[in-house]
């Protein structure tokens, strides 16, 4: 079942992580969850948007952001598990631009969005996909228990 790798805990840690690290009320904000043996951490990567008025509607990692926080870590044998961003001012359902260009490469995706505290979280095995969605707070019990 999808929600089994999900309700891994450093994963789920790392998604609250994310959350913590992505609060600007209006434009989308974002990054990697990386893993390494068990462990997940989120890494946040800039918006090539901030600021502008497209960052409230869309969100694209920085790319020289990308390699000197995420990739140096790669090299050091963390491996990329999830892109996450937020949708501060709508629902986390993912985009057509989400599913066509910023969730490729990625066998899970994470969407957060503070009006409804939920995640949408989407999962890929070959050209299909499953996206689910689960509330913060069930979350913070799951990391409790």
């Amino acid at each position: 079942m999808d929600l089994i790798e999900l309700a891994e805990k450093p994963f789920m840690v790392a998604m609250l992580a994310a959350v913590e690290a992505c609060k600007h009320p209006v434009d989308e904000e974002g990054g990697i969850i990386l893993a390494k043996e068990g462990e997940c951490v989120f890494v946040k990567v800039k918006n090539v948007y901030a600021g502008s008025d497209a960052a409230a509607g869309l969100y694209e990692t920085d790319q020289t952001e990308l390699q000197e926080k995420v990739l140096t870590k790669v090299v050091d044998g963390w491996k990329f598990h999830a892109s996450f961003h937020t949708h501060p001012q709508w629902m986390p359902n993912p985009s057509r631009l989400d599913m066509e260009k910023l969730f490729q490469g990625f066998k899970h995706n994470v969407i957060f969005a503070p009006t409804t505290n939920m995640f949408s979280y989407t999962r890929w095995i070959d050209e299909k996909h499953s996206t689910y969605y689960i509330p913060k707070q069930t979350l913070e019990k799951l990391i409790k228990e």
